[in-house]
């Protein structure tokens, strides 16, 4: 097939959550766009196109079903859709965020994801380690692999000095910070993240975490509320919680980034995580989970990793940390991120991985 004038790409899902910005999906979205690529964010659009697409590109599975729920007959829709666009001779890429839906994952969600990444003649990772641990069931038998970073976030203001951002949140020059950012997942992240700040409690570190907890207690029933009270009070003893219930403006997130000298992923279980551009972009120190594409980019680049099953690593890898923050290191990362990480650079990779697929014979069936 010929290179088209102009690429079209689908992107199923939205660029929207709620009123605000998806980071991510408005990163790709406009580095695309700046690169000539014609791009359409919109779910509706796998189900009732308006027009061809040379290529649809997934995110997240789990976005194609928005609004229609998960069940057999959903799945089985799902895979009308897909042997339709190939009978089109529509090409399929998807960058690989995770290996699991992150909540309610179920087998039925599983086969979702392995009916959408099996369809895939491109799928993108963000380092080896997807790679080379993707199940063999879950990729066609002529799918390329190719290694695309997460890009970094131009629209967050990174302007803001240390200590105007501290001072803008209450926090000390002297204060060690540690931040802790996005939404906890479980307990088991809560008690490994707190019992942690705990061992470090002497040496004064602060803990920031606006997402400790997800949701505001106030206009919950009163056994319910009863019992999320008691939780929290729980955690409480732990360290210092700074809520922010609801969305979290762009604002807030570079003052809290800002502030901090290192960013803390805060997960047992992960694949990839926005956190760890996003702290490279603020030229903050990283410390993360030695688990999944973080743990090889973390290892690579220097920064500290952890054994998410013991809270003595934790702790030793956020001294680490705070000890590489006073030495420069997060000038470091910020310098190999905007060499690497660029929104353009990465988009630059991406469309060269579209022309590669597009000039490939079809293997249309």
């Amino acid at each position: 097939m010929s290179k088209p004038a102009q690429l079209s790409v689908l992107v199923p899902c939205y660029c929207l959550v709620g009123s605000k910005d998806h980071l991510l999906v408005k990163v790709f979205r406009d580095s695309l766009l700046a690169a000539g690529v014609k791009v359409v964010c919109d779910p509706n659009e796998f189900w009732n196109p308006s027009r061809r697409y040379d290529i649809i590109h997934y995110q997240w599975p789990d976005a194609i079903i928005v609004g229609m729920g998960l069940s057999r007959e959903s799945l089985s829709a799902v895979k009308g859709r897909i042997a339709q666009f190939k009978r089109e001779d529509m090409k399929f890429v998807i960058t690989r965020h995770n290996e699991h839906k992150h909540y309610g994952a179920s087998p039925l969600w599983d086969d979702l994801y392995k009916i959408v990444e099996s369809s895939c003649d491109i799928i993108l990772h963000m380092g080896r380690y997807s790679r080379d641990t993707m199940p063999a069931d879950h990729c066609g038998d002529k799918a390329r692999h190719f290694i695309v970073p997460l890009p970094t976030y131009p629209d967050i203001d990174r302007t803001v000095e240390k200590e105007d951002a501290r001072r803008a949140l209450g926090f000390g020059d002297r204060d060690k910070i540690v931040l802790a950012f996005g939404d906890f997942r479980s307990d088991e992240e809560r008690v490994m993240v707190l019992s942690s700040m705990k061992k470090l409690r002497k040496d004064k570190v602060k803990l920031v975490a606006p997402r400790l907890f997800n949701s505001p207690i106030r206009g919950r029933g009163k056994v319910q509320a009863y019992r999320e009270l008691r939780n929290r009070l729980r955690f409480l003893r732990y360290g210092l919680l700074l809520g922010n219930y609801g969305q979290v403006t762009n604002k807030l997130l570079s003052l809290q980034f800002a502030a901090s000298d290192v960013v803390l992923i805060q997960r047992k279980k992960v694949l990839n995580s926005g956190n760890l551009p996003m702290g490279f972009y603020f030229g903050k120190v990283v410390v993360g989970p030695d688990r999944g594409n973080v743990g090889e980019i973390l290892r690579e680049t220097g920064n500290p990793v952890f054994d998410p099953e013991d809270t003595e690593s934790v702790a030793s890898a956020i001294n680490c940390g705070l000890d590489l923050a006073k030495k420069g290191k997060g000038l470091e990362n910020r310098t190999f991120a905007d060499a690497r990480w660029r929104p353009d650079i990465v988009a630059k990779s991406i469309v060269d991985v579209y022309e590669q697929l597009l000039a490939a014979p079809s293997n249309q069936e």
